[in-house]
């Protein structure tokens, strides 16, 4: 807590606007646009491997979170502030963190990367939401992630092997966090995060082999268009998402009596959509001149 206090002696206005902006760049939102981007329109490859270590890398994160149930600082120690405009983001536990974990192997993008994370590190220890013990493990995970799935993917070709060892590590997940709450007199809000981000991650977790293997085998959609078509095409499927995500969430809640699987379901019908349905029109725009 020592840092956290020094930094909120240094906090300006200006400041704050800054650091939370810089925060976003860590965002389940922001991985998942930059995934799905680069998987339209740059590698597949490396769009679904970064899509699959967003996807394991929360799931990890969020069992550690509620393993250790270690409060945010500003409920260990009231007396500390926190910046309010990031209160809202910051649910569920504390440690470790849950926005710097996704890093590279290419030495350009590892550069950047490394740069990113850490001034997304820092602007979380800035606004008050996690401390440096919660970004540092969270930065020796995404480097543990890195070292193990790279190779997978990029050497020995065992994607499927490492998403159902995915899958399998979202469904404990999810079992985990059911046999807690049930253990619970009192669902509080906390509890409740838990369980909602655990369906979620297993929603992700059962689409991004099934999209893969549908792409691999029959949809083989180009990524290549020319710079505009690209735009609109990224443009357009990521209004799509955005969608899913928005418009689903309560008629799915409605069917599914107030549960949270009804967040699996919007998560995988997400990306089923992100990385089936959608690049089925991607011929089209190839075409384009």
């Amino acid at each position: 807590m020592e840092i956290l206090y020094l930094l909120e002696a240094i906090r300006t206005p200006f400041l704050d606007q800054i650091m939370s902006l810089v925060t976003h760049l860590g965002s389940e939102l922001f991985l998942i646009v930059g995934s799905l981007i680069v998987l339209w329109c740059v590698d597949k490859k490396w769009g679904y491997y970064l899509l699959f270590v967003s996807s394991i890398g929360t799931t990890i994160n969020q069992f550690l979170k509620n393993y250790f149930s270690v409060l945010r600082p500003w409920l260990k120690d009231p007396t500390f502030t926190v910046v309010e405009s990031a209160k809202e983001a910051a649910t569920g536990y504390s440690f470790p963190s849950g926005h710097t974990q996704t890093v590279s192997k290419n030495r350009l993008v590892q550069g950047l990367a490394l740069i990113v994370i850490l001034l997304v590190a820092f602007s979380r220890m800035y606004l008050g939401v996690h401390t440096f013990s919660d970004v540092s493990l969270s930065i020796l995970l995404g480097v543990v992630l890195v070292l193990v799935v790279y190779p997978l993917f990029f050497k020995f070709n065992k994607e499927y092997p490492a998403m159902f060892v995915g899958v399998v590590f979202a469904l404990l997940h999810v079992i985990y966090m059911e046999l807690k709450l049930s253990g619970l007199m009192v669902l509080d809000e906390l509890a409740l995060d838990g369980i909602k981000n655990a369906y979620t991650c297993l929603g992700l977790a059962l689409a991004i082999p099934m999209v893969y293997y549908l792409d691999q085998k029959y949809i083989k959609y180009p990524i290549k268009a020319v710079w505009w078509a690209q735009i609109i095409k990224c443009g357009i499927g990521l209004v799509i998402m955005l969608g899913i995500r928005v418009i689903f969430k309560e008629p799915l809640y409605l069917l599914t009596n107030g549960h949270h699987i009804a967040d699996m379901f919007r998560y995988f019908l997400l990306a089923f959509a992100g990385g089936a349905l959608w690049p089925m029109t991607f011929k089209y725009f190839s075409k384009l001149r």
